[in-house]
């Protein structure tokens, strides 16, 4: 083979190499561009996948956040916010006169703030309100929440002695009326003197030993087993065995006692004993004159099975006996148990006989005979003294015991 033709052998396998390696640099640049494509793609994919979790990170953290802020929200308003509002409420109520709906609140809000010294303020102010009113039963029930309160004792201490009687005690049984002017009574039923349970519209009443004796709105009298025919009585009272009945023209009626009487402001009975104070403030006992000199400008009259007892206007006491006779400035007085009672302006207690004045601490009113006696305390229940015979001291539940200024 001559030189030519290896020339044309090489030349055409030169061609051949250069097309074999055209060939495959064509592919190498396709390979090399799949490669940059899925490449991308996988990096494309990666990116989204890591962009994916970055967001899910930030959504979480997004989402505690806004909890966080609603919790944080849910806590003021439940602990600050709310309670504030409540509070607010409470004192807006309380400065127009809702003092119970705001007693409500107050009391709900435990400790929040001074809301426990307001719910005292609650009762106080309602005790106040309803004394302007002369609602005595309602106001008594707020007073007796807040006793020791700011002048709250000296308040309720002020109305001692100055209600008609509505509660009394007889040999074998007790009495009081309602506020509403019903009767209750409790012991044992001697000559029915526990029949009281149909009276209605009482405003007084009073206990011989064994009947009941009530003073009904209208001025009318009515008594267990007798009929009374009286009209403008203006106070009764009850010995042992009789009855009295004041009226409106100053004649005092009587019923199992023989005796005329006029010109009387006042009346009081107890056994076998009665007393009366004339218009111009001299007494009368039992039917005979007393020592005018001694016996003037009374102003209030009690008396017991053996002594009488009276306030002079100028404070001091005068009796039969001369016990408490070196007190002053005092201000009622009630005779029970042979015992005389008194209570000063500064509305301190003092007892001499067979009682001492602690057995009529708090007290409003005081009433009974020779062998016991009920005392309506300034909370509005009753204490019953002596020996509880027949049931006639089972006064425990006493309450709501009406209350009306003489």
């Amino acid at each position: 083979m001559d030189e030519k033709e290896l020339e044309k052998i090489a030349d055409r396998e030169r061609e051949r190499a250069e097309e074999e390696f055209a060939r495959m640099q064509k592919e190498l640049r396709a390979k090399h561009e799949q490669l940059g494509v899925q490449q991308r793609a996988l990096t494309e994919k990666a990116m989204n996948e890591n962009l994916d979790e970055h967001s899910a990170k930030r959504s979480t953290v997004w989402i505690f956040a806004i909890l966080t802020v609603i919790l944080i929200g849910s806590y003021f308003s439940l602990i600050v916010y709310k309670p504030k509002a409540n509070y607010q409420k409470a004192a807006e109520y309380l400065q127009n006169g809702r003092y119970d709906d705001a007693k409500v609140i107050y009391t709900k809000l435990g400790d929040y703030e001074d809301s426990v010294e307001l719910r005292k303020e609650c009762d106080y102010l309602k005790g106040c309100a309803m004394l302007d009113e002369e609602r005595y039963n309602q106001a008594l029930s707020a007073f007796a929440n807040v006793k020791g309160y700011r002048d709250r004792d000296a308040i309720v201490s002020a109305l001692a002695g100055g209600f008609i009687q509505s509660l009394d005690t007889g040999k074998v049984h007790s009495v009081f009326v309602r506020s509403v002017g019903t009767v209750k009574a409790v012991g044992e039923n001697v000559n029915n003197c526990c029949n009281v349970e149909n009276w209605r519209n009482i405003k007084s009443i009073a206990c011989g030993s064994d009947f009941t004796v009530g003073l009904v709105e209208n001025g009318s009298v009515i008594a267990t087993n007798t009929a009374v025919d009286w009209n403008d009585i203006k106070q009764i009272t009850a010995g042992d065995s009789f009855f009295a009945g004041l009226d409106g023209s100053g004649k005092v009626h009587f019923y199992g006692a023989e005796a005329e009487m006029e010109n009387i402001k006042a009346i009081s009975a107890c056994g076998n004993n009665f007393a009366a104070i004339n218009n111009d403030g001299g007494v009368v006992v039992s039917g005979s004159a007393v020592d005018n000199a001694v016996w003037k400008d009374i102003e209030e009259i009690s008396v017991t099975d053996t002594d009488v007892y009276g306030l002079k206007k100028d404070g001091t006491i005068v009796s039969t006996n001369g016990r408490l006779s070196e007190l002053q400035n005092v201000r009622c007085i009630f005779a029970v148990m042979n015992t005389i009672i008194a209570m000063d302006n500064d509305n301190k207690i003092f007892a001499e006989g067979e009682q001492n004045a602690g057995a009529f601490k708090d007290m409003l009113m005081v009433a009974g005979n020779g062998e016991h006696a009920l005392v309506l305390r300034d909370d509005g229940y009753v204490n019953f003294l002596g020996k509880n015979e027949n049931g006639c001291g089972n006064v425990s539940d006493w309450s709501d015991v009406k209350l009306v200024l003489k």
